[in-house]
């Protein structure tokens, strides 16, 4: 055949063999591009479903690794133990909540506590205190710093209140007793 005729259309009309030859084709076209595309669909849920499910058994199982371990328990005794330990933490959240909130009141006391401008905030809430700190700004930037620090080794759900309430009461209660008026002023 000659090419330089392939891309020009016919000067005559298709005889029925081709016209059948070409719908035949055609339809086989469509179908082969509906097959692939219906399979490529099919596929890709596949693919999704198949990466969801090894995404919850990695979660699932790093759950279970940080509880004990039981040799050769199957999927539905990793799951009802992540589940049964779920349902302890649903009932303490609010006291851990309650715990936390408390904690950073303590800590927002710790910074008003080392504002300069520390006591005339607090003389300007409620001018009947007359506060004035036994010690001078240098002094209690010291002290928030040493209760920050040692917070660091307490509890982290609670460690300014047990920095301060536990470990530096007993250390400096005057300190300890000013840090309470700045906590009772964010209470107001």
């Amino acid at each position: 055949m000659n090419r330089k005729f392939m891309n020009q259309p016919l000067a005559r009309p298709l005889t029925p063999r081709e016209k059948g030859i070409r719908t035949k084709y055609g339809a086989l076209f469509v179908l082969a591009a509906l097959t692939a595309l219906i399979t490529g669909v099919y596929y890709n849920k596949l693919d999704m479903e198949n990466t969801e499910l090894k995404r919850n058994q990695a979660r699932f199982d790093s759950l279970y690794s940080k509880m004990d371990y039981i040799p050769d328990s199957t999927m539905e005794v990793k799951i009802a133990r992540v589940f049964e330990d779920a349902i302890a933490y649903q009932e303490i959240y609010p006291n851990l909540q309650d715990l936390t909130w408390i904690d950073s009141r303590y800590s927002i006391a710790l910074a008003d506590y080392a504002d300069s401008l520390a006591e005339d905030m607090l003389n300007e809430h409620d001018p009947s205190l007359r506060f004035k700190s036994k010690y001078s700004y240098k002094e209690r930037r010291e002290i928030v710093r040493k209760i920050e620090e040692e917070a660091k080794s307490f509890n982290q759900i609670i460690p300014y209140f047990m920095a301060i309430e536990l470990w530096y009461r007993e250390i400096d209660p005057i300190a300890v007793k000013e840090i309470n008026l700045f906590l009772a002023h964010l209470t107001e």
